[in-house]
Formats: C-alpha cells, sequence, structure tokens
C-alpha cells in the first residue's frame, strides 16, 4: 500500500470522526479550517505527501494548515492560559524579548526549539536542533535493559510478548 494512501485513509478516518461529533450542530464545511502537525525535521517532499494525503481525504488546500509540532505546542501554550495549565500561564505572562524552549520528545527523536515572545501571543523562532536519538523509543529500549538485569532476561523476554 503506497504511503499516501495510508496517510489519506487516516486523516478521512479522522475528519470523518470529527464531523460527526458535530453531526447536531449547524455548520458549513467552508467554515472549517484544518491543521495537521509534521515534525521539524520533515523536508519538502513529506510534506508535500501530506498536503496530497489531506486532499485525498477532502480536505483541501484553502482550508488547510501544515503546522511544525513545536510550533503548535508552543502556540496552545498561551490560549491555555486561560485553563488551569501553569506552562500556559507562565508563558502567557512573559514578556517581550524573554525566550521559551519548546522540548518536542517523540518516539525516534528529541527536538528542542527556541522561541521569543514578540508580543502579546506572539512567538518567533530563534533556533532549532533536531534530531538526537533520545526519544521515547531509546528510552523504552534503556528501560527495558534496566528491567532484564534487575528481574531476569528470561522472565521479561517471556512477558513482553
Amino acid at each position: 500500500m503506497k504511503a499516501l494512501d495510508v496517510f489519506g485513509s487516516v486523516i478521512k478516518y479522522y475528519k470523518d470522526h470529527i464531523l460527526q461529533c458535530f453531526k447536531d450542530r449547524p455548520y458549513y464545511l467552508n467554515d472549517i479550517h484544518w491543521v495537521i502537525t509534521v515534525p521539524p525535521s520533515w523536508g519538502f517532499k513529506a510534506k508535500q505527501l501530506m498536503k496530497d494525503a489531506a486532499d485525498q481525504a477532502g480536505i483541501y488546500n484553502d482550508q488547510l494548515t501544515l503546522a511544525l509540532e513545536p510550533e503548535a505546542a508552543c502556540s496552545y501554550c498561551p490560549v491555555s492560559a486561560e485553563s488551569t495549565t501553569d506552562v500556559g500561564k507562565a508563558i502567557a505572562e512573559m514578556q517581550i524579548g524573554e525566550q521559551v524552549i519548546v522540548c518536542n520528545s517523540g518516539g525516534a527523536t528529541t527536538d528542542l526549539t527556541v522561541y521569543e515572545v514578540t508580543g502579546p501571543k506572539m512567538l518567533k523562532k530563534i533556533d532549532q536542533a533536531y534530531g538526537g536519538h533520545y526519544g521515547g523509543n531509546t528510552v523504552n529500549a534503556e528501560l527495558f535493559k534496566i528491567l532484564t538485569i534487575l528481574f531476569s532476561g528470561p522472565v521479561i523476554k517471556r512477558d513482553s510478548r
């Protein structure tokens, strides 16, 4: 199966599920703007694949924004300031010129991005570091090694199936 078809099917599933959640509320499809997050290390071709997959799922370019994962996370923080999120409040209260580091720890890698506050709810990317292989998969593998030592290899290997 082609990657385009896989991504397109997944996006369509989520799109249909979200629209189903709003079935009892009046809305127009043109009023919806979709945001799909992508890793910051993705190049043009990978981003284009995601756009094509969204198009295949019925989400067209004028209704779509691809957002880098750390930017999406950072954008959410000031919005969450109105809730009880301490991180959101801290970022919302930052002064112009202050900086924040966003750590995006995925399965394979951990990426760091530095943003500077340029105005109310406005951030500018200052610097970015991609890809040290210190993501969740590496953490899980190291924990598995420790558990294997502590609880004996055969028990862990048998129970991990």
